[in-house]
């Protein structure tokens, strides 16, 4: 599929961007052991193979867009299932989905793949409460179908999403389970399930903390809207920063910490981003034209804004000087070279780029013209290339564009919103 980008002479507005998979997943599950119906909005087209997988074990979702709304029947309301589940594509919200499985009163079969090892903390401290799971094969399991029991688990400081997946074990359990935790590893994961109607307690004791969950409590439907995406507003940012006279602000944004590396590398660099705090991680981000700063990265710099090195390769070509960009070979060995694809689509255009083994040498502030260039499918080039085209000086066509529907549907749609409207 081609886009035609057609140049602006500034961006401006308001966004927002769809949430994250991950909070996106875990509130859809909830809402699925809730007692009564619970809308959850900004839900991001990759959590669509979950929603799948729970309506197969019965539990009835509406889908409007990216809203959902989930009519919850309760904590022993799946339905059988005699296909084997697959949970390893759903990393934590997977964990979550064993703890539930084990917990009803009919058997499943699951499949863990490759990450057996990963899921067996969870598995030892599911096996503790009386939910054995029987292995058939190294991957699948049978787990369902056993007698609970609320216990004081003896392990100390187990993984947050190990932690989370056990507290929802605990409700199907009569009495009270404990986890035990130190200072350091306070996961403050108690609102996650106090704002679902769940009591958890924490009490210290000496050196560490005991929380506590009562179990057979019911599930309070909750209408939740998920915080947007921080990796999916990062092309946003960029025209913003480089065009004259613009302003953006993109609303509810999901900002943790570890996960921030590419919004604080920009202001490190001079990019003038404010940062509104809305409560717990949630900001709104304003973005203004900005004086940017020519740069090196190398090494652990480099590690962590991998995923936006692309984003940066763009960026560079309105930066005055030179930015060098060091060791991102792994980038070269994908199903092609994109470091090498890159550097020749960019070519194309005039942009003044070198490369070399280890990375690529930009020169920006220089003219950049339109015409032709092909993302083979990669929604970092396409992301990329989309906003470099922002700031050509003619149409800049791009190719092989289908695979941005996978994270954001409206991605183009978004762009155009943001231009300069012609009067």
């Amino acid at each position: 599929m081609d886009r035609i980008i057609a140049p602006t002479r500034k961006v401006n507005g308001e966004l927002t961007v769809l949430g994250e998979k991950l909070p996106a997943e875990r509130a859809i599950l909830m809402a699925s052991l809730a007692e009564g119906k619970s809308r959850i909005n900004n839900v991001p087209p990759t959590s669509i193979p979950f929603v799948s997988l729970l309506g197969s074990l019965g539990v009835e979702i509406d889908q409007n867009g990216s809203s959902f709304v989930v009519d919850g029947k309760g904590l022993h309301s799946y339905k059988e299932l005699h296909e084997v589940i697959k949970l390893s594509p759903f990393g934590a919200t997977g964990l979550m989905l064993l703890s539930v499985l084990s917990a009803q009163n009919l058997r499943y079969r699951v499949d863990l793949g490759c990450k057996t090892k990963w899921f067996e903390p969870l598995l030892e401290c599911l096996s503790a409460m009386g939910m054995q799971a029987h292995p058939e094969t190294e991957s699948i399991y049978s787990v369902g179908g056993e007698s609970k029991k609320a216990i004081d688990h003896d392990v100390v400081d187990i993984r947050a999403d190990v932690k989370m997946a056990v507290l929802l074990a605990s409700l199907y359990c009569s009495g009270k389970t404990t986890l035990r935790e130190t200072e350091k590893n306070r996961n403050r994961m108690e609102r996650f399930f106090r704002v679902r109607g769940i009591t958890v307690e924490r009490r210290k004791f000496e050196n560490e903390y005991k929380l506590s969950l009562q179990g057979e409590q019911n599930v309070r439907p909750l209408d939740l809207d998920i915080p947007g995406n921080l990796d999916l507003a990062y092309p946003f940012l960029l025209p913003a920063l480089i065009l004259k006279e613009s302003r953006l602000t993109i609303k509810s944004v999901a900002v943790w910490s570890g996960h921030r590396h590419f919004l604080d590398f920009l202001r490190q660099i001079g990019a003038d981003i404010e940062l509104t705090d809305l409560k717990e991680s949630v900001y709104d981000l304003t973005v203004c034209t900005s004086e940017l700063k020519a740069t090196r990265i190398a090494g652990a710099r480099t590690e962590k804004i991998l995923p936006q090195i692309f984003l940066l390769a763009a960026l560079a070509t309105r930066i005055s000087g030179e930015v060098l960009i060091r060791d991102i070979e792994s980038l070269r060995n994908s199903s092609f070279d994109l470091v090498e694809h890159i550097f020749d689509s960019m070519r194309t255009l005039s942009v003044r780029i070198g490369e070399f083994h280890e990375g690529l040498v930009i020169k920006g502030g220089f003219p950049i013209n339109g015409g032709k260039v092909d993302a083979k499918g990669n929604i970092e080039l396409i992301q990329a290339f989309a906003v470099l085209g922002l700031w050509s000086e003619s149409e800049l066509v791009v190719k092989g564009t289908k695979n941005i529907e996978e994270i954001n549907p409206h991605f183009f749609e978004m762009l155009d919103v943001i231009k300069e409207k012609k009067s």
